[in-house]
């Protein structure tokens, strides 16, 4: 028997589990977020967390790594809805990425710091 359609069927992918490397370390930033539920405010954040996890298939091999960044504002609350979350199979240089502002730049600045203008 023939498919009538030409559709796929999608096989989920496979879970994967964070485990932490290490702790959260707060780390200066300079960005600049829009405040929630108002149009047009933004706030400014100067610290975010960051951490490192690696991340594992539910049958146990490691995938790859993971830092996850997530900006705190002047209370010290977490602003989990800004938070961002970078992979890669090299976890020095996620984290150099990160703690270089890559995580934060505006997309001209990321372009720059990426040498990728005119690509």
């Amino acid at each position: 028997m023939r498919r009538a359609s030409r559709q796929f069927s999608v096989v989920p992918a496979p879970a994967l589990t964070r485990v932490a490397v290490g702790p959260a370390r707060a780390v200066p930033m300079a960005a600049t977020i829009p405040v929630a539920g108002a149009t047009g405010a933004l706030r400014s954040v100067d610290t975010c967390t960051v951490q490192l996890f690696e991340r594992f298939r539910e049958s146990g091999p490691r995938v790859d790594f993971c830092v996850v960044t997530t900006p705190v504002d002047a209370d010290g609350v977490s602003l989990h809805d800004y938070a961002d979350e970078f992979t890669g199979q090299d976890p020095e240089e996620l984290l150099d990425f990160v703690l270089s502002g890559g995580a934060f730049a505006a997309v001209g600045e990321l372009d720059e710091l990426l040498d990728m203008e005119g690509a």
